[in-house]
């Protein structure tokens, strides 16, 4: 939902007023939603670092290598 800043207060605050459960409840499920996906994101770097960094090897290493 994206709000303009050019927005009157009053408008801005009455689309999000948390006091509404439907927007309290969609407001709870995006933000464990996006803690779930930072935890996923937090274990898998580091495997996605290390295999960029294999790759990169491979890469630098292959034209080296007598076919």
């Amino acid at each position: 939902m994206f709000v303009s800043h050019l927005a009157p207060r009053s408008a801005t605050y009455a689309e999000r007023d948390l006091v509404d459960v439907e927007l309290w409840e969609r407001s709870l499920e995006r933000s464990l939603r996006r803690r779930e996906l930072a935890e996923r994101h937090r274990r898998q770097a580091p495997r996605t670092k290390g295999t960029a960094a294999v790759l990169g090897a491979a890469l630098l290493t292959s034209p080296l290598l007598p076919a």
